[in-house]
């Protein structure tokens, strides 16, 4: 039984690999041991691919399914009747939709989990507003919300006042942030969206208009849609300072994750790489599904201690990363971090489905 009591009074990235690997391991293996037990098409799938439960327990031979597994099958481990919220990925037309169920002890502790992860970069205020890349009336679904909605819900949770910026007729209302931030010039804010939506809708649309914030104290949170900025020539740094010259705001975080393991976020750190927090773990996987070493490419496979409700507690992604070192980042942050090059080739495009929390 994971003692998340005992995780919430660590500071979410102190703990180095090696004093986490142990027991990180026994809470993936009993997590798999639960999925197996309590979901049929889960069992189905890990004995089709092969994996030995038996064996004894080493983090990389924990059983890990494709990502895309969830499109093709309704994965859950709780019954019907548990089901509290789900959560679908957003994907382009015509393609299939990953959906998640939670129950009600999961979206507590994702909750929980998400604030304590995102205190290691959000200011300590009571008194933070959220400006929202989105439409209010989007934000109002009960039960069966996307994954874009969702992480602003779950972001949500660190501010008093919600303020979304686009109206009903989808028009971007820049003014709202305009008018805060000249009579709150020293009041922290958080302003998130989709990476692409803030590029093209927010960004663009001030260039175009010649309208800029005075420097501020906001913090920008954004994740998932770096495709089109990709094929634009857009690349991280372009982003960060594009953010800082028009909107005044020096913070500027990006993340990593997906719907498919909600509330298990991957901060990129001032250096521009992302860690996994005690909650969450990452492997290389070369051409062979063998562990990469540090500095090799190949697919990223995810671990949370989260996936409760559905057996996404280890997941094959069609992303390619890579290693860049363990306990040396010049951040200070413990544990691995990496970077993530892009798609797999051959694998199709799908919209944004990073990571959620109700």
């Amino acid at each position: 039984m994971i003692d998340f009591d005992a995780l919430l009074s660590e500071n979410p990235f102190s703990v180095s690999y090696k004093k986490k690997e142990e027991w990180f391991c026994e809470a993936q293996r009993n997590l798999t041991d639960f999925h197996y037990d309590h979901c049929v098409q889960y069992r189905n799938i890990v004995d089709r691919l092969g994996f030995d439960l038996t064996i004894d327990c080493k983090l990389d031979f924990i059983p890990f399914i494709p990502v895309r597994a969830f499109k093709e099958n309704d994965l859950k481990s709780i019954d019907d009747t548990d089901v509290a919220r789900t959560l679908t990925s957003s994907g382009t037309s015509g393609q299939k939709v990953s959906q998640i169920h939670l129950d009600r002890r999961s979206i507590f502790l994702q909750s929980r989990i998400l604030r304590h992860i995102f205190s290691d970069i959000l200011p300590a205020s009571s008194d933070i507003t959220l400006f929202a890349l989105e439409k209010s009336e989007t934000l109002k679904s009960k039960n069966n919300i996307s994954a874009s909605i969702a992480a602003i819900r779950g972001f949500s949770q660190f501010a008093k006042h919600i303020v979304a910026i686009i109206d009903d007729e989808g028009n971007l209302n820049f003014k709202l942030l305009q008018d805060f931030v000249e009579k709150n010039p020293k009041q922290p804010f958080i302003l998130f969206g989709l990476t692409g939506a803030i590029w093209s809708q927010l960004l663009e649309y001030a260039k175009i208009n010649c309208l800029s914030l005075n420097k501020n104290n906001g913090v920008v949170i954004h994740g998932g849609g770096w495709k089109k900025l990709v094929s634009a020539a857009v690349d991280r740094s372009v982003f960060n300072d594009t953010i800082k010259q028009i909107l005044g705001i020096n913070s500027v975080h990006n993340y990593y994750g997906m719907v498919e393991q909600t509330g298990s976020v991957f901060i990129e750190c001032e250096m521009g790489y992302f860690h996994p927090s005690i909650y969450s773990e990452v492997f290389i996987r070369d051409s062979q599904l063998r562990v990469a070493g540090i500095g090799e490419a190949g697919l990223i496979q995810v671990m949370s201690l989260l996936a409760h409700s559905y057996p996404g507690h280890s997941l094959l992604t069609d992303d390619i990363g890579v290693i860049e070192g363990i306990d040396c980042c010049s951040c200070g942050r413990k544990g691995k971090f990496f970077s993530v090059l892009g798609r797999a080739p051959g694998v199709e495009l799908r919209g944004c489905s990073d990571v959620a929390n109700p």
